[in-house]
């Protein structure tokens, strides 16, 4: 060892040069494997998380996976969860879950929040206590509570004393039995307390419920899928079941995103290795006669590569504990990178760090590099002998070396078209929306129970007083906001398709006329909503332009009457204006959308759009005062930006390509300079060549040109093999891409012309070196 420190001091500038590559490498390797650790492979917080089932119904005809559901959104019958529970053999225990939304007045700042409704035993299948108080139990009344941690913190202050006492929920007072642990949560929602569900076999009306089991000891997913296929023939049900576990569940939605990365970091890490690899094998030429020496005092080849292979992995050591060290400040940076609010829990996310397992992972990493990087040149310098050094020897390392970096730049490609990729995809989700984010802030207002008349003065008085506050460009009002999707209907055109099963489907919006200029969505024809629309008026209604081409094909709409599927069909709607096409999420094409003002069909409960002057947050409290002065205790829900709805939406492929940029330029960075170290090379053992070319007639530029020829050839050779293996790989990032092809030959080229830009200027520098050689100089030092 000592030996081997002793190595590395003498050529310090290499060591370190070695070293801070290879900790670049390891430093994104750990994090990006944190993450994937994290989310992936991290225990889940329930005692039985291994054998958690997941059951929902699905139509059989349905092209779209159920298993994308990313909410409770189910079919499941309760006639249908309590045949499952009679009949199943490979679940020990079948549960049913919904939910619901309930009001807290708790507090200055009336909400509403999301809860979970679940059969009695549902806990117990997860293997779950709570940390304070207990779960339900078979028998326990309808208005009983148990409470999650992060709403015992918000709204009772954490009071160990709540268990036991009733609080408000709605209208109706319930006990709390317990509270639950601050790292529970279950599925893809984060539910803010719990209530008991009773089913009732004969209610056979489809709900939003899903089944949650617990395998049998010895049973696999695979059975259960067989046992309930044949479930469902047998009660000769339309839909087909699907059951998956828990864990296959929550990484679906984020494995994608984790598996690009992990691939990208790990071309990066090739990379640095690679560099590492051209640097010890450039000086490996210097140090044969060294080893050459070596072996004629009697050193076997093998005691030659140990020692060569002790100074790699010294190298690799130094480099993994510094790369450690940098993730240990990069892991909260990345973190960082995540939305404050997520669409979905990010399971795991809080064991996002430096753990025991990452820390393995890190050192395998850098004994794997050690081997990567450290063996050819071993090898290499082993085979010396004293007065073997031949023009084919030299000729051939150099061949070596030049394949090494056509690698780097081969990757490199990889990494710059993966990049350029990722980030046109996010480009083109977040423009063509049809509507303008930026400064609007956005919240719900349930008010269940209030009678029509009542509903739509109250949703007119907030829009009114919002719409007095400084800093308020417009405001209105719309059951559907933006980016937050919608169910569809059939849509009929007076004269046209009468048959549901070949109608045209659209989401219904009840909005108010300020709606389309709070957004920036422009009136193609006629006009908007006025305050003459209202209860009592002739129906009325405004069309997106995909939803009139597909009803009036070739004709103006406007005039004409459509009727809302699941309506009266004798309830007519007139056409008065066209507007452009939105996209409701942000990951969906634009989608045809019928209008309707909300004052004659006032809502349950509706959404408000402001769009303001300066920052929207800034407004929230006023928003908040005016609601509340309106009607005192009126629950606001989703207080927000738009512009941030859009980011929770949208957050993988954001994180994707920040990590994929960051990646390819980290790793464009370690191509030139592996570049630049090669052509150097070759310009220190070719100076004797070129001083005797100036010294016959050759001029600087002459050798600039040559120099530059080699370096042009090498990142050819790198762009064609880059390119082609592009065109193979990028094909797995075709699911992740919005609007972009896998083969996109502007970012292809793109990717190309900066990967030769670069490459071509990292040459420059030796190649100038060349042409100012003075061949006096050179020629007596020979």
């Amino acid at each position: 060892m000592r030996t081997t420190l002793r190595m590395l001091a003498r050529r310090r500038g290499l060591s370190v040069l070695a070293t801070i590559t290879l900790a670049l490498g390891i430093a994104a390797t750990t994090v990006v494997f944190s993450f994937a650790y994290g989310v992936l492979l991290s225990p889940l917080p329930y005692a039985n998380s291994q054998r958690l089932m997941l059951l929902w119904e699905f139509e059989r005809a349905a092209r779209s996976d159920p298993g994308e559901n990313l909410g409770p959104v189910t079919t499941v019958s309760p006639q249908d969860l309590v045949a499952w529970q009679r009949q199943t053999r490979t679940l020990e225990r079948l549960d049913g879950l919904t939910f619901g939304f309930y009001s807290i007045t708790q507090g200055a700042s009336p909400t509403e929040v999301i809860g979970g409704r679940v059969t009695p035993g549902f806990f117990g299948t997860l293997g779950v206590q709570p940390m304070l108080g207990r779960a339900f139990a078979p028998g326990d009344p309808d208005n009983v509570v148990v409470l999650g941690h992060g709403l015992w913190q918000t709204q009772y202050g954490g009071d160990r004393a709540i268990v036991g006492r009733q609080i408000q929920l709605g209208d109706g007072k319930y006990t709390v039995l317990g509270v639950l642990p601050p790292e529970f949560f279950f599925y893809m929602r984060e539910f803010a307390l719990w209530t008991p569900l009773t089913i009732r076999p004969d209610a056979r009306r489809p709900r939003p419920l899903m089944g949650v089991g617990l395998l049998r000891p010895g049973a696999t997913a695979f059975q259960a899928q067989a046992e309930f296929d044949a479930l469902a023939s047998q009660l000769e049900s339309h839909n087909g079941v699907r059951v998956t576990s828990v864990r296959q569940q929550y990484s679906r939605f984020f494995r994608p995103t984790l598996v690009v990365l992990l691939a990208s970091v790990g071309f990066l890490l090739l990379i640095a290795c690679a560099n590492v690899a051209s640097l010890l094998l450039a000086r490996a030429s210097e140090r044969e006669r060294e080893m050459a020496v070596r072996a004629a005092l009697g050193a076997t080849r093998w005691q030659i590569v140990r020692q060569l292979l002790a100074e790699s992995m010294a190298l690799a050591l130094l480099a993994g504990a510094a790369g450690v060290a940098a993730a240990l400040l990069l892991v909260p940076l990345a973190r960082t990178l995540l939305p404050m609010q997520l669409p979905i829990p990010l399971p795991g996310v809080e064991q996002i760090a430096i753990s025991t397992p990452v820390l393995l992972f890190s050192s395998l990493v850098a004994i794997t590099t050690a081997l990567l990087f450290g063996l050819a040149p071993a090898l290499r310098c082993a085979s010396a002998t004293l007065g073997a050094r031949t023009t084919s020897r030299g000729i051939g390392q150099r061949r070596f070396l030049d394949a090494i970096v056509v690698a780097e730049l081969a990757l490199s490609v990889l990494l710059l078209t993966g990049a350029g990729l990722a980030t046109r995809s996010v480009y083109t989700l977040y423009h063509g929306t049809g509507f303008r984010a930026d400064h609007v802030l956005t919240f719900r207002t349930p008010t269940g129970g209030l009678p029509p008349q009542r509903l739509v003065r109250f949703f007119q008085d907030v829009l009114e007083r919002v719409q007095g506050l400084p800093g308020v460009h417009t405001a209105a009002a719309a059951y559907n906001l933006p980016a937050g999707g919608a169910s569809r209907t059939p849509i009929f055109a007076e004269g046209g398709n009468t048959d549901p099963k070949d109608a045209t489907q659209a989401s219904v919006n009840l909005v108010s006329g300020e709606f389309f200029a709070a957004l920036d969505i422009p009136l193609l024809a006629g006009r908007t909503f006025s305050q003459a629309d209202g209860a009592g008026s002739p129906n009325v209604a405004i069309l997106s332009a995909a939803l009139a081409r597909r009803l009036f094909p070739g004709i103006d709409p406007t005039g004409r009457r459509v009727r809302i599927g699941g309506q009266a069909p004798d309830r007519w709607i007139r056409v008065v204006g066209i507007v452009g096409d939105v996209r409701p999420m942000l990951s969906e094409s634009l989608q045809p959308v019928i209008y309707c003002p909300f004052a004659q069909d006032p809502p349950g409960a509706i959404g408000f759009v402001i769009r303001t002057a300066g920052a929207p947050l800034d407004l929230a409290p006023a928003v908040e005062k005016v609601v509340w002065q309106i009607r005192p205790g009126q629950p606001i829900t989703y207080l927000g930006t738009l512009e941030g709805d859009l980011d929770q939406q949208g957050f993988r492929e954001r994180l994707s390509a920040i990590g994929l940029d960051w990646f390819a330029g980290f790793g464009l960075v370690l191509a030139a300079v592996g570049i630049y170290g090669l052509i150097a090379y070759v310009v220190k053992q070719r100076l004797r060549e070129f001083g005797v070319r100036l010294a016959v007639g050759a001029t600087a530029g002459d050798l600039v040109a040559l120099v530059l020829r080699r370096g042009a050839f090498l990142i050819a050779g790198g762009l064609l093999l880059g390119v082609g293996a592009s065109l193979l790989l990028t094909r797995v990032l075709k699911s992740a891409l919005y609007g972009v092809q896998a083969i996109d030959i502007p970012t292809f080229v793109a990717a190309a012309l900066v990967l030769a830009a670069i490459g071509m200027a990292a040459c420059y520098v030796p190649a100038r070196r060349a042409g100012s050689v003075d061949p006096m100089s050179v020629l007596r030092s020979e």
